[in-house]
């Protein structure tokens, strides 16, 4: 059995905060994320003589503890997250979201999830294939052919986009349902490490 050269080791830093305060305003005092634990089970990259192809598995879960804090009389009465490139998570990009109903809302939001999302749905600040080239490019300049880089098995880190958004409003907005302009969004924003297997090129 082939064991994998490992450039880094990365597992022990999972998560880097990049973002986690609530935009400017009245409602919100803040909006943070963290992560509770990592999916160890890898991207895995296929390879050829040619350069990295595709995924051999499709998805990874993201482990998070989700907390937002509303400001005064206000409450939290939506909490969304996903992987996405804008500033806001967008219903194409949402994968997790959870509201209050027609209730006061949640003075403090606190919760735990897994966030399961696909390989080839995840935004990312380096992506896998980008990890597997930047390597095979470093190991080129080192002396290595390429073929040579191709014929091993690589261990690299990526780092995906993972946002979380709250949003708050007054506690009879919440009841009654009716926000209209008067609500407020905060985000946090993570970039989550991913361990990535580069395959050996058959």
């Amino acid at each position: 059995m082939k064991h994998a050269t490992s450039i880094r080791l990365t597992v022990a830093a999972a998560i880097v905060a990049i973002a986690s305060a609530a935009q400017a305003g009245s409602k919100l005092e803040k909006v943070h994320m963290v992560a509770e634990g990592i999916d160890l089970k890898p991207a895995i990259l296929r390879a050829n003589a040619n350069g990295y192809t595709t995924y051999e598995n499709s998805s990874h879960t993201y482990l998070l503890r989700l907390y937002a804090k509303a400001k005064g009389s206000n409450a939290v009465f939506l909490a969304t997250a996903g992987s996405t490139h804008g500033t806001l998570v967008g219903p194409e990009d949402r994968v997790f979201q959870h509201s209050s109903g027609r209730t006061d809302g949640w003075g403090v939001y606190k919760k735990s999830i897994a966030l399961p999302i696909k390989l080839n749905k995840t935004r990312w600040f380096t992506s896998p294939g980008a990890a597997c080239e930047s390597n095979m490019k470093a190991q080129m300049k080192k002396g290595m052919r390429k073929d040579a880089v191709l014929k091993k098995e690589w261990k690299v880190t990526a780092k995906a986009k993972i946002r979380f958004e709250a949003t708050a409003d007054s506690k009879v907005h919440n009841r009654n349902g009716r926000h209209g302009g008067s609500s407020e969004t905060g985000s946090s924003l993570v970039a989550y490490s991913v361990p990535v297997i580069c395959r050996a090129a058959k």
